[in-house]
């Protein structure tokens, strides 16, 4: 499509074109898809408008100038209600000639009736106005109420102040380049008995956009110094701390040394993006919504901070937060984090779960590199590896890719919960993960019966094939939410990893109860952003760029 490029004789144009536009992502909620449909545009030309104002298409100026003449409310007549239905309701002493006598002359025809309430749905006459007629109608003596057929958007387009800026919910940059879950919301939105483990550093369970959907142990009464359930973990109320080592950063909040039923950690917020991507509340007007919004997240604490303010998560905690999880009914596990270290116990661990019927969900790490790392490298059939895509549906220039991992999910410039009620900006395959982590837990919610290695071929048989993931991962595709829940699962053919070395014939016996590795994180800014980044070490494995937290 030819372009013309803004001069200064066209001012006018650059400008209406701005209002348009903000005016329908205004009125579509930020809904992109539905914006560019309301301009006449696809949602990709969209993005190019909202990236470089200064170049506007001819098309978009025949737009302005219709809006112009009639206003945007008339351009888009036909939102709000179906085009070509009244809605009629007829006074008592109408009787059944008089109403057909009525419709025969004004050229309707009958759709449907409501009988309980007497209510008709007339189709109108090819072309004719649907506010014209029902005003028509109105003034007639044997009608009396008539009104266009309105239409009602679900509440699945959630009003989280956030959900805009989610490109990877709703791509308006690239059309198509996400998870496809306002669609997929539509068809499973979760429930509260499936399970989300997420084990990490550690979490901030006061946040106002995560408390509501934390895990409770109904089976443990708080604080009461009894194992209720006599599952052996004394008042684990919403889930435990496995940290329990010698020596470490030495600080009050870094809380190294003994095991208890409080996964706090405020030294870190990567668990807490991790568990916002998931599970942060959907629909409550404040923050991001959460894939999985409606299920529940158990909070799983095995990271602390070394001697020397670096992260590690050491394997035999996590091994053991996996068994607890599972043991406590976890439909899934999320692990963000790993190692070039293969660790026996480890991997013991995670076959457990996937035999007591969790899928485990591991980040891919951020090297850029195609050498393995566990657990994401584990050769487990109900385990799926995940790498980072772009806006753009290409590989994240920082995630590592090759035939061990199984699939890419967005994992750049997302939005999610920080510590202290802050949100922030952040990227790396620790916050890929929990995107398809998210998404198995809808399929588990719809298709209850799936095992582990049949979601996982859920989520891989049903990926968008991209041309730029084709060395990404063995799929080439990038996951799709929305055909994950709507294909037939008996349909799907097993997708096998090609020979890797993912069984290393040289395990590191190191590995085993020592440092699992560090946090995938590539950068992180948080909201307002601020001056000044610091550079951490997080484990063996990556960087994380921290911008000061500011409260919201």
């Amino acid at each position: 499509m030819a372009t013309i490029r803004f001069t200064k004789q066209l001012p006018t144009i650059e400008k209406i074109t701005r209002q348009l536009i903000n005016e329908a992502l205004k009125r579509s909620g930020g809904d992109s898809r539905t914006a560019a449909k309301m301009l006449g545009i696809s949602a990709q030309s969209l993005g190019k408008h909202l990236k470089k104002w200064q170049v506007v298409t001819k098309q978009m100026i025949v737009i302005c100038l219709l809006v112009l003449a009639c206003g945007f409310a008339e351009a888009a007549e036909n939102q709000g209600y179906v085009e070509g239905q009244v809605v009629v309701n007829f006074k008592p002493e109408a009787d059944m000639d008089a109403i057909a006598g009525l419709i025969d002359d004004h050229g309707l025809t009958v759709h449907e009736k409501i009988e309980k309430i007497h209510y008709y749905v007339l189709t109108l006459p090819k072309g004719a106005s649907v506010t014209k007629m029902a005003a028509e109608l109105r003034r007639h003596p044997l009608v009396k109420t008539c009104e266009p057929n309105y239409t009602s958007e679900t509440q699945e387009k959630p009003n989280d102040e956030f959900f805009p800026r989610q490109w990877s919910l709703s791509n308006y940059e690239t059309e198509g380049a996400d998870l496809q879950i306002t669609k997929a919301w539509e068809v499973e939105s979760g429930n509260e008995n499936i399970i989300v483990a997420v084990i990490d550093m550690g979490f901030d369970l006061t946040h106002e956009d995560l408390q509501e959907n934390i895990w409770h142990n109904h089976g443990e009464i708080a604080d009461n110094g009894i194992d209720d359930d006599q599952n052996g973990y004394v008042d684990d109320v919403v889930g435990w701390d496995f940290v329990h080592q010698p020596v470490g950063l030495n600080d009050p909040n870094n809380d190294y040394q003994d095991e208890d039923n409080d996964p706090t950690f405020l030294l870190s917020s990567h668990g807490n993006r991790v568990l916002g991507v998931i599970g942060a509340t959907t629909g409550n007007g404040i923050g991001i919504a959460g894939i999985a919004g409606k299920c529940k997240i158990m909070l799983i604490r095995a990271g602390y901070m070394n001697t020397d303010g670096s992260s590690a998560l050491s394997s035999s905690h996590i091994a053991k937060g996996v068994i607890y999880a599972v043991d406590n009914g976890a439909k899934v596990i999320n692990i963000s984090s790993g190692s070039n270290r293969y660790s026996n116990s480890y991997k013991a661990a995670l076959e457990y779960a996937v035999s007591k019927g969790a899928l485990v969900v591991c980040s891919a790490g951020n090297e850029g590199s195609g050498a393995l790392v566990y657990p994401a490298a584990y050769d487990i059939p109900g385990l799926i590896s995940v790498g980072a895509s772009s806006r753009q549906d290409k590989k994240s220039w920082f995630s590592n890719y090759g035939n061990w991992v199984d699939v890419s999910a967005p994992g750049e410039n997302i939005i999610s919960t920080l510590t202290s009620n802050n949100y922030g900006e952040t990227q790396g395959t620790s916050f890929a993960a929990p995107m398809v982590a998210a998404v198995a837990a809808l399929i588990f919610a719809h298709y209850p019966d799936l095992t582990p290695v049949q979601v996982k071929d859920q989520i891989m048989n049903t990926v968008d094939t991209v041309a730029d993931l084709h060395e990404a991962n063995i799929t080439s595709g990038r996951v799709n939410a929305y055909q994950a829940l709507t294909a037939t699962p008996s349909s799907n053919q097993t997708i096998t990893r090609q020979a890797t070395a993912n069984t290393a014939s040289a395990p590191a016996p190191a590995a085993e109860g020592g440092s699992g590795g560090g946090c995938f994180i590539a950068s992180s800014t948080d909201f307002p952003p601020s001056a000044g980044i610091v550079w951490l070490v997080i484990g063996s494995l990556g960087l994380i760029g921290i911008r000061p937290m500011v409260k919201r």
